[in-house]
């Protein structure tokens, strides 16, 4: 993973964090179970992304369109798969 990924996987857990609670434990247990909701449709070190249009893992780049398009997949995906518990 790249700086693309870290800046989206940012977003990401500043999503999961706002979810969680001092009483549900701020864990890395609990973090990990969070995380594994996205698992899924992730391909940071091989395959394609579906749903950037087929893009493949190493094509993905620092831009802003590519920075965008995968923290909106990766939020997208983790509040859709929260909604389905």
């Amino acid at each position: 993973m790249h700086s693309a990924g870290l800046i989206a996987m940012g977003k990401l857990m500043d999503r999961i964090i706002g979810h969680l609670s001092a009483e549900d434990g701020l864990s890395p247990k609990q973090v990990e179970k969070e995380l594994k909701l996205i698992a899924p449709i992730c391909r940071w070190t091989g395959g394609v992304w579906t749903d950037l249009g087929g893009l493949r893992w190493n094509d993905l780049e620092n831009t802003s369109r590519h920075i965008r398009s995968l923290s909106n997949l990766l939020v997208r995906s983790y509040v859709t798969a929260k909604s389905h518990l």
